[in-house]
């Protein structure tokens, strides 16, 4: 999925309508469901944000059939058959205190889900803090990674790059033979597995961005109903979340927590209770664990 590392975009050939292909100076452009399209980048996040850095309006989608050098978060690989994912990234500029800006990550996730349901008839779960998994076994379908954006040197964040990586169609002999493709098995899946058969990426894609549209600009526009609005997202973001209620491992870079997730907080932190009581996490990657007995990777 997309990094944060930044390489030459190559524009490949558009097999899409001409409408679909027009970029924000256009008339025709529309916020958040006009992408522009490339055969292959090095990552759709790390071109985004210097779009971003150079005033690129909000709304800007970026979609690539594959990524030579995608990465998801602490820098690990992202490893898919070349247009069997859907990647793409979404340029926000909040309104609203940064304080609150993870919501935009919470929007991208459950916009995925309802269009995975949608159109693929497959029912995801959340698992904080960028995942959708599929239950039982919590097999990795998508990954988001946001990123904040300073224009100039030494800026405060005036907008935020949020990138997805979905698992569309995985052919026959993915993930391949060795270690790494063992790890993915054992891992991730892909949609057209959980659906019994081929899925449609650009109808995925296409509710996807419908659904960020909608809800971001409800959000954003919000006003005087931002608070009722945020709760209404917090809570249908912890009703589809695996994570809670799970015996957990939280992997920092300073360490780990173990414990039961507990609560996700109103600031978006998870709350973990371990034998030093409760602890509220605010980033990290979470292991869930067996709930009864040695405490094991499930």
């Amino acid at each position: 999925m997309p990094d944060d590392r930044l390489a030459g975009a190559r524009p490949g050939r558009d097999t899409t309508s001409e409408a679909t292909r027009l970029d924000a100076s256009s008339p025709a452009w529309r916020p958040f469901v006009s992408p522009r399209r490339y055969e292959q980048v090095a990552s759709t996040n790390a071109l985004l944000v210097e779009e971003a850095r150079a005033g690129a309006l909000e709304g800007t989608v970026l979609v690539a059939e594959s990524q030579s050098a995608g990465r998801g978060r602490l820098g690990r690989r992202w490893l898919d058959p070349p247009g069997g994912s859907l990647l793409c990234s979404v340029l926000f500029r909040p309104r609203f205190s940064s304080e609150d800006w993870f919501l935009a990550p919470l929007v991208v996730s459950l916009a995925a889900r309802a269009a995975c349901a949608e159109v693929a008839g497959v029912e995801l779960s959340c698992k904080w803090p960028n995942d959708l998994v599929a239950l039982p076994g919590d097999l990795k379908v998508a990954g988001v990674l946001a990123e904040a954006v300073a224009e100039g040197v030494g800026g405060a964040p005036s907008a935020l790059v949020v990138g997805i990586g979905l698992n569309c169609n995985w052919p026959d002999g993915f993930p391949p033979a060795g270690k790494e493709g063992a790890e993915i098995a054992a891992r991730a899946t892909s949609l057209d597995r959980l659906a019994g058969g081929p899925v449609s990426k650009k109808r995925i894609e296409a509710a996807m961005l419908a659904e960020i549209s909608a809800r971001w600009g409800e959000l954003n526009g919000a006003g005087d109903s931002f608070s009722q609005l945020r709760a209404r997202l917090l809570s249908e973001y912890r009703a589809s979340c695996a994570t809670l209620g799970q015996m957990v491992r939280v992997e920092m870079s300073g360490g780990s927590v173990s414990g039961r997730a507990v609560a996700v907080a109103d600031d978006g932190r998870l709350v973990v209770a371990g034998e030093r009581g409760a602890m509220a996490v605010e980033v990290g990657d979470v292991v869930h664990l067996r709930p009864s007995g040695p405490l094991a990777e499930r």
